[in-house]
């Protein structure tokens, strides 16, 4: 509240600080200029890539101006929600939702994350989907997000699933760790439906 009553009037999103964050450093061949020009990583955090895929929010020590807020952690404009909302095609569990509401919410305003606001944020132990149906929901709704905002490359978006895809399936064959094979396994369905089939169609994936 302390931040909001002093913030910038073009601020129109802020994000409370993640305590408990899995965010590590990028590696130098996840940032070097290839990486970064196809859109796979990049060195700045809270950040939107070329292809459509977007890099974490660690926990910051000072003011932090980000790209996309995390809709689990963060308190908006009460204007930019009366204006805005939710896209409901990404259904259910709707992974990347907040993704697509920061990007069209930051095409006007700024959106940042508070250091001193700090929170936790504790999974569901049950309730989840199992990994092949969520590894074909992150694509579906990758694609869906991509399609749907013109500044993103349809190419690099695929070219980056196609790879992320390829190197979890062989690291479960490797280490016999099945559940990053059926990720990979509804990765791999997922890019397929989301070529063939209705987003509208696919909105209740669970």
């Amino acid at each position: 509240m302390q931040f909001w009553d002093e913030a910038a009037p073009q601020i129109g999103g802020a994000g409370f600080n993640l305590v408990n964050c899995s965010w590590r450093k990028p590696t130098c061949l996840e940032t070097c200029k290839i990486a970064e020009a196809l859109g796979f990583s990049s060195r700045w955090p809270g950040a939107v890539l070329a292809s459509g895929f977007h890099t974490q929010i660690p926990h910051v020590a000072q003011l932090t101006r980000v790209q996309w807020l995390s809709s689990c952690g963060s308190i908006w404009r009460r204007e930019i929600l009366d204006r805005n909302g939710f896209d409901e095609l990404f259904g259910s569990y709707s992974y990347l939702e907040d993704l697509d509401f920061s990007v069209r919410v930051g095409r006007t305003w700024e959106l940042v994350v508070v250091p001193g606001a700090d929170f936790v944020h504790q999974e569901a132990s049950h309730g989840r989907m199992s990994r092949y149906k969520f590894g074909m929901k992150t694509v579906v709704n990758r694609i869906y997000f991509v399609k749907k905002h013109p500044e993103f490359s349809l190419t690099k978006a695929c070219v980056v699933i196609l790879v992320r895809t390829a190197m979890k399936l062989l690291s479960g064959l490797r280490y016999g760790r099945l559940p990053d094979v059926q990720w990979a396994l509804g990765n791999a369905v997922g890019l397929m439906k989301s070529f063939i089939q209705n987003p509208k169609r696919m909105r209740y994936i669970s």
